[in-house]
């Protein structure tokens, strides 16, 4: 980004910023599902035990899918401020993110009645998502349009890819026994992972969704940024 910011390349820095979503994309997404189906088995498998009981499980289970859900938000995030610093521009993300503290702060208060401690939880996924779409829209000002089209392709194409994967993961899990060992506790995480995985790469290869195969063989990316 800053090389070709410094070499006035806006139209090489949008391309790469907008590879640079697509990749977050393409594991935040499918990361943000597995988070949210795998947060009771997780739980189960590190904490529960001793004075953790069940009712502690369901709890903290929540919390973690209700963070689960920003996952790619909080990632995308890293991606786009490091694009306003090699423009030179630092106050928009942070006025930005001042703006999302308050944001945060009113939905701290609006959702912690009706959900509880989860309710925080959701306030600052919510607000991560609502931030990074604030800060995406403004940057176009600084380097040009970005291409929506191609962006919201991935999208569609990394949410199918998720819902096969989804499938697989409460497939899995609804095979698997829920015993209180240790070993059955661990299978009943490691299966779906591994199961989820092999399907969302098969699902990705199928749809073409060519940033999955960067990520993972390190393929060329000079047909993704035509995508």
């Amino acid at each position: 980004f800053s090389r070709h910011a410094e070499q006035g390349r806006h139209d090489e820095l949008r391309d790469d910023l907008l590879l640079g979503l697509k990749l977050v994309l393409s594991i935040g997404i499918p990361a943000s599902v597995g988070l949210v189906l795998l947060a009771e088995p997780l739980t189960t498998l590190l904490f529960e035990r001793g004075a953790f009981d069940a009712s502690d499980t369901t709890r903290t289970a929540e919390m973690i899918a209700a963070y689960g859900i920003g996952v790619w938000a909080y990632c995308g995030l890293l991606i786009v401020h490091r694009a306003y610093y090699a423009v030179g521009d630092r106050l928009t993300p942070l006025r930005v993110g001042l703006v999302a503290v308050v944001v945060n702060l009113g939905l701290n208060f609006a959702l912690i009645q009706p959900f509880g401690g989860r309710g925080l939880a959701f306030a600052t996924s919510f607000t991560a998502m609502l931030q990074i779409l604030t800060v995406v829209a403004m940057l176009q000002s600084r380097v040009g349009r970005l291409d929506w089209q191609a962006l919201l392709s991935c999208v569609l194409r990394v949410g199918i890819a998720s819902a096969f994967m989804a499938a697989t993961c409460l497939a899995t899990l609804a095979l698997i026994g829920n015993e209180a060992q240790t070993g059955e506790r661990l299978m009943r995480v490691a299966l779906p992972v591994v199961a989820s995985i092999v399907v969302y790469a098969l699902a990705a290869r199928l749809l073409g969704i060519r940033e999955v195969g960067i990520l993972i063989r390190g393929e060329s990316n000079s047909s993704t940024n035509q995508d």
